[in-house]
């Protein structure tokens, strides 16, 4: 899974996220800017959209939680602890314990205890997509049993994958991939350095498709490979549905950000 980067608290609003931001483009009758409660306004338009995608969030990671409980989907702590193995096998989180720490603090602001909690419902959000999206499934198990029955791998990829970059190539990357390529994701990337030449692996779940990868060469640490994908239907899907049939209620309301009437009650900063 890669993990996206996230802006740390400071850094999702603007630089002036507790003062807005104040242009002096020349002096008005006041000596202040004329473009001060404008600046404003559309701080505290993007205050408020930020605010909404919370709330957003909050409503369908509870939608999430209820579509797992009706389908019997869990993650364990053993879930989480081998995906962060997997990732810190290929050094993308460094490769102690405290490397870990320092490099979730440094790029997102959070705690350990955060980022496991973070990790925990995006692997529940894979979870109950791939529980529920049984087309893509068996789109997969299909490409599988024509691979297994002689097909050549290209053919498979070029007939069937959804990476259209690829899949005109017969599912090839145009480059050598090593452990630490972020194009493949860590699933991928783990099992593909487990393959002899030739070969290719089951069905892999990279949390957002299913894959078959195929080792064509290896050279060195690199190895030159292709690929099969099916995509996932976004979560988007089933937590709609759901809110169609069970509509929710937002009981606590985010405070409105506060109303600029005036450029004058901006304190702007001399030139």
């Amino acid at each position: 899974m890669e993990y996206n980067k996230r802006p740390t608290p400071n850094s999702q609003l603007p630089t002036s996220a507790t003062k807005p931001l104040v242009v002096i483009v020349g002096p008005t009758g006041s000596g202040k800017s004329a473009l001060a409660l404008d600046v404003a306004v559309k701080f505290n338009s993007q205050l408020d959209q930020f605010k909404r995608r919370a709330l957003d969030k909050v409503v369908n990671d509870a939608y999430v939680k209820r579509l797992a409980e009706r389908e019997g989907v869990s993650v364990s702590d053993r879930e989480v602890d081998d995906q962060i193995a997997i990732a810190r096998s290929q050094q993308r989180f460094g490769a102690t314990e405290q490397s870990l720490e320092d490099v979730i603090s440094d790029y997102w602001g959070w705690s350990l205890d955060d980022f496991k909690r973070t990790l925990r419902q995006q692997l529940l959000v894979q979870k109950v997509v791939e529980k529920l999206d049984t087309e893509t499934r068996q789109k997969a198990e299909l490409a599988l049993s024509e691979l297994e029955s002689g097909t050549d791998f290209a053919d498979v990829a070029s007939k069937h994958s959804e990476d259209e970059a690829t899949a005109q190539n017969g599912g090839e990357f145009g480059f050598a991939i090593d452990k630490m390529s972020r194009e493949l994701s860590p699933q991928s990337a783990d099992a593909l350095f487990e393959l002899n030449e030739g070969a290719y692996t089951q069905i892999i779940n990279t949390g957002y498709s299913l894959e078959i990868i195929r080792n064509i060469e290896t050279n060195d640490n690199k190895i030159r490979a292709a690929h099969i994908v099916f995509n996932f239907e976004p979560i988007e899907t089933y937590i709609n549905n759901l809110k169609d049939q069970q509509p929710f209620t937002v009981y606590i309301q985010p405070p409105e950000a506060p109303v600029i009437q005036n450029p004058e009650d901006i304190n702007a900063p001399t030139p």
